[in-house]
């Protein structure tokens, strides 16, 4: 079997400002449209059960 070499991203905590908000704004938009995708899927699950069970099927 095959050793993959899988390395972390490199950051740099060692920036003056801008990046250190630059990657709490990323962090925040990358949650914030992860909630949003998980609360679409549940609802559109929710509703295609409900339709399920008025079919009767």
């Amino acid at each position: 079997m095959t050793k993959l070499s899988i390395k972390p991203p490199r950051v740099n905590i060692n920036a003056k400002g801008a990046s250190f908000w630059k990657q709490i704004g990323m962090i925040v938009i990358g949650t914030t449209i992860s909630i949003v995708f998980t609360l679409m899927a549940a609802k559109l699950t929710e509703n295609r059960q409900r339709t399920k069970d008025r079919r009767g099927v």
